[in-house]
């Protein structure tokens, strides 16, 4: 779930360099229209792009997330849904990205 203001998107975005921990340089790469197939496929074809939710520490960041909004209201941060399809890719395993996601947002 994201707390915050969010801006909703409709376009993709280019890619931007931000700091992340130990000096090293994310790339947030132009996912968006990623993003934007998976809001469409799992929610209501919303994405939101809100300020990065954790505690600081180790895990600080000055990048923002990109969440899905589902049917149900809840958010969803897309980066988790897109991680899915990383490792299961459907070339090597049709629709078990799709069926694991399904199962982990209780939409089976």
């Amino acid at each position: 779930m994201s707390s915050g203001s969010a801006a909703v998107l409709a376009v993709p975005t280019p890619p931007r360099e931000r700091a992340g921990f130990g000096g090293f340089i994310i790339i947030a790469l132009p996912i968006l229209f990623a993003c934007l197939c998976l809001a469409n496929k799992f929610g209501i074809g919303e994405v939101a792009e809100v300020p990065f939710g954790g505690n600081g520490g180790i895990f600080a960041s000055d990048a923002n997330e990109f969440h899905i909004k589902l049917k149900d209201g809840r958010m969803v941060n897309a980066g988790l849904l897109a991680g899915y399809y990383e490792r299961n890719p459907p070339e090597k395993f049709p629709g078990l990205a799709e069926k694991l996601i399904r199962s982990q947002l209780g939409l089976v």
